[in-house]
């Protein structure tokens, strides 16, 4: 009976105020949906950019030996099936136009590994005997394939900590990753090549795959450093961009609750005569207060679920139609470029529907309440 009448109340033919219920709903309805969908956008965004920093620029792992001798772990590694390969580093300074200054990193590794390495070259290609460069450093310093460059390098000496060296090389190819810091500060090189220039330069592990299963392996023969021990700095500015992005999401939260707590109230004042009807008729407070509880419950469960619905139907599709977007654009529009892994997560779904949820109930609960203060025949009078 109190489930008739709270359905009645809500969307029945026969309720005269039911263009009310449904424009609550459908408020609740976009809000849900523009809630859900905003926060996938901006979690893929974040996992986006620690995917590419992870993959391009800091591995899982950094596998060092304070000895220098990688060789053993570098096979024990590979052994337990995990993606590995070696590489060096060394600080670089290239003189570019203008007599302007650019700092880098040479990162080296062994070019016969490069069907395994995340890195593709789009000009040029992966030769010995040469640097390959970013595709950003070639157009501020408005360098080509074969040019010669002069390198000041910065290498480990035998009995000072640093020297500095002039190396002249010639630009063998051209890269790109989704990582711009990375395009901007990283070029290229055979380590074979590198470490004939600079004999000294520690050989490290870059290793993909599950930390506690490469800790594990190896133990204390060497030291395992994280991707995000590696850019501990940037990795804290990052979350602390998605503690503030949930920040700004709960600000909209509460006034979409505010909204929903004033469309409450006017509903419920648009049914006094109908509380005041059934007080007069005989039915128990503690059952009209149920009935009217309840009816917003059911105005609120629709809106929310069919917005929770939507946002799925729109996330599963949404890289198709990002992939149409861009190309009717010819990438002109950077978002629409960014390849992102869009889920929908039932426990966000959950954070905005339970929230909506309990206060609906209260605000009616209280609501229903205050107006039974008043003496029915008295309501139905006066209105």
């Amino acid at each position: 009976m109190i489930s008739k009448l709270a359905f009645r109340y809500a969307f029945s033919h026969q309720n005269r105020h039911r263009r009310s219920s449904i424009r609550i709903a459908i408020g609740l309805l976009f809000c849900t949906f523009a809630l859900n969908v905003v926060i996938s956008f901006m979690v893929g965004l974040q996992n986006q950019r620690f995917g590419s920093i992870r993959e391009y620029q800091s591995y899982d792992a950094i596998v060092s030996n304070n000895y220098g001798e990688v060789d053993e772990l570098y096979n024990l590694l590979r052994q337990n099936d995990l993606k590995v390969y070696k590489f060096s580093e060394v600080p670089a300074i290239l003189q570019g136009e203008n007599n302007k200054s650019a700092f880098a990193t040479i990162r080296s590794f062994d070019f016969n590994d490069v069907a395994g390495l995340p890195y593709e070259v789009y000009a040029g290609s992966f030769k010995r005997g040469g640097l390959i460069i970013s595709y950003n450093t070639a157009i501020i310093n408005q360098l080509q394939l074969n040019q010669s460059i002069n390198l000041t390098i910065l290498k480990k000496g035998e009995t000072i900590p640093i020297v500095a060296m002039n190396l002249d090389s010639d630009i063998k190819g051209v890269y790109s990753t989704p990582v711009s810091s990375f395009n901007n500060n990283y070029f290229l090189m055979d380590r074979a090549q590198l470490l004939k220039i600079a004999p000294n330069t520690e050989t490290k592990l870059a290793v993909y795959g599950n930390l506690d299963k490469i800790s594990r392996i190896v133990g204390n023969k060497g030291t395992v450093s994280t991707w995000i021990d590696q850019n501990e700095s940037l990795y804290a500015a990052m979350k602390l961009e998605q503690a503030l992005m949930y920040v700004t999401l709960s600000i909209m939260s509460i006034i979409v609750l505010v909204n929903l707590s004033s469309s409450s109230k006017n509903l419920l004042d648009l049914k006094r005569n109908e509380i005041a009807m059934l007080s007069v008729m005989g039915m128990k407070r503690s059952d009209i207060i149920k009935i009217f509880t309840n009816q917003a419950l059911v105005i609120s469960t629709v809106g929310v679920v069919w917005g929770s619905i939507l946002s799925y139907l729109f996330l599963i599709n949404a890289p198709n139609m990002i992939g149409f977007l861009n190309g009717i654009t010819a990438g002109a529009i950077a978002i629409f470029s960014v390849p992102l892994k869009l889920t929908f997560s039932i426990v966000n779904s959950l954070e905005i529907a339970i929230p909506i949820l309990l206060l609906t109930a209260i605000i009616s609960y209280m609501g229903s309440k205050k107006i039974l203060k008043n003496d029915g025949m008295e309501i139905l009078i006066n209105e």
